[in-house]
């Protein structure tokens, strides 16, 4: 698993952030499946948060390489999900390898990677964007 000190922190804007407040991780193994990795960087009801989801949806979830699900991408992707408190940035659903990620590994009990890219508000659409560099989780679930 992923063992150690569990933790998701990103580079947003420019920004090192820590997301480890209610950290949690979540493994639906199968097809469709996915990990799913969420944090709040602080304890207030309006605090920012990011998730970041390794989704299968017509494969099964494996270590390696994903690019945000898209019009060429659907068999398996990830979704990054960036909220400042009031506003949801999200992977486009249009824009082919707008958002990169790697599930380096991945357990019955844990995984760890990295991920970055540009997020989108508008459900994805922007025009408003935020970008995501650095991004790295190690989780247990």
């Amino acid at each position: 698993g992923g063992g150690g000190t569990i933790f998701l922190r990103a580079t947003i804007a420019g920004t090192a952030k820590t997301f480890n407040e209610a950290l949690v991780g979540d493994n639906t193994p199968g097809t469709p499946g996915a990990v799913v990795i969420d944090g709040d960087e602080t304890t207030a009801s309006t605090s920012p948060y990011l998730n970041v989801t390794f989704a299968g949806l017509l494969a099964p979830i494996t270590t390696g390489a994903y690019t945000n699900l898209s019009p060429s991408n659907f068999n398996k992707g990830i979704l990054i999900t960036y909220n400042n408190g009031t506003t949801d940035f999200m992977s486009s659903s249009s824009i082919a390898n707008s958002s990169q990620g790697n599930l380096t590994t991945y357990t019955a009990t844990g995984a760890t990677g990295t991920f970055s890219g540009t997020l989108y508000n508008n459900n994805g659409m922007g025009p408003g964007t935020v970008v995501v560099t650095a991004g790295s989780f190690n989780i247990t679930y």
